[in-house]
């Protein structure tokens, strides 16, 4: 089994499982002594928690994530989202008044056609 070198790029600490046990990366940390057995390398890797390699190195170099823009971005995702269920509660409602429109419409509709038809025709 080969140590890779892993940085960890979500926003809050994560596990890792290495051959010794598990170690905690905080968010922006990168180890380079890290022993996975391959199973555990293809588990981490699916995550996208963590960068690998070369990669790491450079999420290591990046600038690491303000917590005041995390904050802020999580209030604009929660607005945004309000926002969407709102577009979604005023489009059930519309889809609602919508049918009931038809209904009336075609009841009017036929009142009309009884209403048109030639005497000798009425039933």
């Amino acid at each position: 089994m080969a140590k890779h070198t892993i940085t960890n790029t979500s926003g809050g600490p994560r596990m890792v499982n290495t051959t010794t046990g598990a170690v905690m990366l905080k968010a922006g940390e990168t180890r380079d002594d890290l022993e996975l057995s391959d199973a555990e390398l293809k588990s981490a890797k699916g995550t996208d928690w963590f960068a690998f390699g070369a990669r790491a190195a450079k999420a290591a170099a990046a600038e690491p994530v303000n917590a005041g823009d995390l904050d802020a971005l999580t209030k604009q995702v929660a607005a945004l989202t309000k926002q969407v269920e709102d577009s979604n509660t005023a489009k059930v409602e519309a889809e609602k008044k919508l049918a009931d429109a038809e209904k009336e419409n075609a009841a009017l509709t036929k009142q009309v056609e009884e209403l048109t038809k030639p005497a000798d025709k009425k039933s």
